[in-house]
């Protein structure tokens, strides 16, 4: 009995290691089951991973397709351009559908879509194409929002083309015909006609009047680089002409001999110099040669085209102020010819004067305009008011243009502009002598928001132009003129013992100033003394060097001393269709990623 009931409690204990065994066994396999779903979720967290990375890719992928399609047709942002087709500013979103990135398939198939957000024509563009591409892998999306834009010039505080005097303004100087008499003995000179060489003698005792320059000879003697080849006649000299036996004669002196001319200047081109006195607070490039007369201050990179084997890349009596800052070499880049892109975009969407008009900048972001020459009928809603069959002969306030840009062009109509000079000048007279017909903006006020005045013939600055919100805000201006952008200086009188009639002060211009063909200069720079400080704030791009002043190593004997500045915000808040060098491509400015995508 006491056996069998060993045996018995025996028996009913033998399963309790067996319990044991299982739970162990269902803990490591619990272990196990945990291991897998982490190592399926860190797989499936690996996977999303390189999906959203993939979606990136994409995204970035659709910007530079959009950039390509830009860079070759310069107007692809428009829904009918002038590459032809429709719709193809909205590139592969136009079916729907997506384009597949190269190269992906299957699982790893990637896609992307983008859309046009806004265009330099759009208002607040700032010039710029805002484009937001989306890009796919697996249901996973990322969008970036990037601005495309075309800053080469905007990169320089100062670009010039050629550092001499521009041949129209030369020509003008020099409308004087003197007369003059090779005296007692024979006298002979070289020219040229029909692309031939001559000798022409002008026989004693002989009065002989020489004709105005025109601008073709003197662009011909003159339109050319320091390093040019060859230098000599043409880089020191231009042609006159003159009657001899009744036949035109086009002489081209020689560079040695200036008797029997009194007036030798008149044969002789002429180079700025930056002088002691000049300070420029940004980058510097010039296609030409610098040519310094005092220790001019250079604060930022200095460059030239002129790719001569000396360390040496400037010439002139002087040196710059730091040896640091001497002048470096710098391929060159181009002006374009002609600033017809401001007038088309003027057109699409914003204003459009014709003959000369003054334009006083608001500080609510109006405009003050007076343009007798032009309707109101005649330009777009929004920068006109009353009566759309009237002359704007008097001031009318009008919101302005949509995207930013005003254009001034010529006319064939000659009518009273003196209104609109007397508006920001207190002068009465016809600032060019035109009938009133040249393309003229004249310029003054506190700028508010993005525009750009772009004038056929000239921009005439006739008062400070200041940004409401300064050099830290959104305001931005860019002067545009296919002539001159010139600062207004009346005076009387001649030479340094001139009068200024204006009094004397410094003037402050708020902007990215462009000369399309000719100069940023100062009107009778040489006449009176000295004004004071002229004060430029963003950029200075023109064709050819226009004087502000004259004078000595430091001293500035008349006109304004320069204090040029660069505004960095240019860099990234371009304003509105500002010109761009020749084949200029664009390039992404700013990028951002959408929030939750």
């Amino acid at each position: 009995m006491k056996g069998n009931t060993l045996r018995r409690l025996r028996r009913d204990d033998e399963g309790f290691t067996m319990l044991a065994v299982l739970a162990s066994a269902f803990l490591v396999l619990g272990l196990v089951l945990v291991g897998i779903g982490f190592a399926v979720v860190g797989v499936q967290r690996s996977k999303v991973s390189q999906d959203t990375r993939g979606a990136l890719a994409a995204a970035q992928a659709g910007v530079q397709d959009y950039l390509n399609r830009l860079n070759e047709c310069e107007t692809y942002y428009l829904t009918t351009n002038t590459c032809g087709g429709t719709d193809v500013a909205l590139g592969v979103t136009a079916k729907g559908q997506g384009a597949v990135v190269p190269g992906t398939a299957g699982v790893n198939r990637a896609i992307y879509r983008y859309r046009v957000v806004s265009t330099p024509l759009t208002a607040g563009g700032n010039g710029a194409v805002r484009l937001q591409a989306t890009g796919e892998v697996n249901g996973r999306t990322r969008t970036l929002t990037v601005d495309l834009v075309r800053s080469g010039f905007l990169k320089y505080l100062y670009y010039t083309d050629f550092e001499t005097f521009s041949p129209a303004n030369t020509a003008r100087l020099f409308q004087s015909t003197p007369s003059w008499s090779p005296g007692t003995t024979d006298r002979a000179f070289t020219f040229t006609g029909s692309g031939s060489s001559n000798t022409v003698t002008f026989p004693r005792n002989g009065t002989y009047t020489l004709k105005a320059p025109t601008v073709d000879q003197v662009t011909r003697g003159c339109q050319r680089y320091y390093y040019s080849t060859p230098t000599s006649p043409a880089r020191t000299t231009f042609p006159r002409t003159v009657n001899v036996g009744g036949v035109d004669r086009e002489i081209w002196p020689s560079p040695t001999d200036t008797s029997p001319f009194s007036v030798s200047g008149n044969f002789t081109c002429l180079t700025i110099s930056f002088s002691g006195n000049d300070s420029f607070d940004g980058p510097v490039h010039s296609n030409d040669a610098l040519r310094l007369s005092g220790p001019v201050t250079f604060k930022q990179a200095t460059t030239t085209a002129w790719d001569t084997a000396s360390t040496k890349k400037y010439y002139g009596d002087s040196d710059p102020s730091a040896s640091s800052q001497r002048p470096k070499y710098l391929g060159r880049f181009d002006m374009p010819e002609t600033a017809t892109e401001q007038l088309a975009m003027a057109t699409a969407g914003g204003c459009v004067y014709e003959g000369p008009t003054s334009i006083k900048f608001l500080s609510d972001g109006k405009l003050e305009v007076v343009s007798p020459n032009t309707t109101a009928g005649s330009v777009r809603a929004g920068c006109s008011t009353g009566n759309p069959a009237a002359k704007m002969t008097s001031a009318q306030t009008v919101n302005g243009p949509g995207n930013g840009v005003v254009y001034v062009k010529s006319t064939t109509t000659p009518g009273n502009c003196i209104a609109a000079f007397q508006q920001v000048s207190g002068d009465v007279t016809d600032y060019d002598n035109n009938n009133c017909r040249a393309g003229d903006a004249f310029v003054q006020g506190d700028v508010k928001g993005a525009r750009t005045i772009t004038a056929e013939h000239d921009v005439v600055v006739t008062g400070d132009v200041k940004y409401v919100g300064g050099l830290s805000g959104e305001d931005v201006l860019g002067l545009i003129g296919q002539n001159n952008v010139a600062v207004w200086h009346p005076v009387s009188g001649s030479g340094t013992t001139g009068t200024n009639l204006r009094g004397t002060g410094d003037r402050r211009i708020d902007a990215a100033i462009a000369s399309v063909s000719n100069s940023f200069t100062v009107f009778n720079y040489s006449t009176a003394p000295k004004v004071g400080t002229l004060q430029v704030n963003g950029v200075i791009i023109q064709k050819f060097r226009g004087p502000v002043a004259t004078g000595s190593g430091s001293v500035t004997s008349t006109g304004y001393g320069k204090d040029y500045r660069y505004d960095n915000r240019l860099q990234y808040l371009p304003p509105p269709s500002f010109i761009a060098p020749v084949n200029d491509p664009w390039t992404v400015g700013t990028l951002s990623e959408q929030a939750g995508s």
